[in-house]
């Protein structure tokens, strides 16, 4: 019983001076836009002069650790430098306050386990299934064949998977030669999964799909050096989900309620509804940056946003995401 109390007192008295000790580092985050702002996934710089203890977290004023997870850690001629990850909720005009201090990480409720052959990443808010793929193939195997880099999406706590991703190759054959899906990125605050595909010509497809904690998104990052305009990725919105009706907002050089309230969706025959591109390209009439899936008088409402835009295009080629009516 006597050793028992040492060790406690021991043990408390190191979890004390490692809390009286200075922080390695500060960080303040403030709003300035007098705008609420919930759950968002943010980054600090580190950097700062000293040693590098084994394992770093991130607390809050009060000395709480904080969910957080580092990256690009290094130590040169006496000055760490990296990136720390974190998940921060303001009011308005709000800030708050972090110090970087020795001491282990927070786990969070960010998951990504292996299923068969798949992945499924998971938060609090939602889940998404990738596919595992083999890596080096036995013989060239046409794209249209193969696992999309996105299979599903799901809300968190229910088992109905919504979607279908497949890719479409209206014309001549694209053949790949490996198709690989590797786990760059895992901690409490993301997840990272990177699907690659390396055509027989040597040119590339690649998606980096990525879940933070308590976020309510999952972020797909692609590019390509391949110029193929009818090859894509599509995502149908019935399987799971019966959608019939898309929510978008038409950007304001043409009509400002267009898509704002949409009737029940044709499925008859192939149409154009709008198209998406990122916020650069306002000046081109009927496409938004955003639309939203959903059926009338149910949940759940599933949006796409894209964020970036990737390179200047010429006329002829003005035909990226297109929200197609299909069967």
């Amino acid at each position: 019983m006597c050793r028992l109390l040492i060790y406690v007192l021991i043990a408390g008295f190191c979890a004390l001076s490692a809390l009286a000790a200075p922080p390695l580092q500060t960080f303040t985050i403030r709003d300035h836009l007098r705008h609420q702002w919930s759950d968002e996934l943010v980054h600090f710089d580190i950097n700062y002069v000293g040693s590098m203890p084994r394992a770093l977290t991130l607390t809050d004023t009060a000395g709480q650790p904080v969910p957080c997870q580092f990256s690009g850690l290094s130590r040169k001629n006496g000055r760490v430098t990296g990136t720390v990850w974190t998940v921060v909720s303001l009011p308005p005009k709000g800030q708050t306050t972090f110090h970087l201090r020795s001491g282990k990480l927070l786990a969070t409720g960010l998951t990504v386990r292996q299923q068969g052959n798949e992945y499924r990443l998971a938060n609090e808010c939602l889940a998404v299934r990738l596919p595992k793929l083999p890596g080096i193939l036995k013989k060239p195997v046409a794209l249209a064949k193969l696992p999309a880099p996105l299979l599903a999406v799901t809300s968190a706590g229910t088992d109905t998977w919504i979607g279908t991703g497949a890719w479409v190759n209206e014309d001549q054959p694209l053949l790949v030669k490996e198709a690989t899906t590797t786990i760059v990125e895992q901690g409490p605050v993301r997840v990272t999964v990177r699907y690659r595909l390396i055509f027989t010509d040597e040119r590339f497809y690649q998606a980096d799909i990525t879940l933070g904690a308590r976020q309510d998104a999952v972020l797909f990052n692609d590019e390509t050096t391949v110029d193929a305009p009818t090859a894509a990725f599509r995502f149908a919105f019935q399987s799971g989900f019966n959608a019939d009706r898309i929510y978008w907002r038409n950007n304001y050089f043409a009509d400002p309620a267009k898509g704002l309230t949409p009737g029940a969706i044709d499925f008859t025959k192939a149409q154009v509804l709008c198209t998406m591109r990122p916020w650069s390209f306002w000046w081109n009439k009927d496409l938004t940056a955003w639309a939203g899936f959903y059926k009338e008088g149910a949940e759940p409402f599933v949006g796409i946003i894209t964020l970036r835009p990737s390179r200047w295009m010429s006329p002829r080629r003005r035909q990226a995401f297109p929200l197609r009516r299909r069967r």
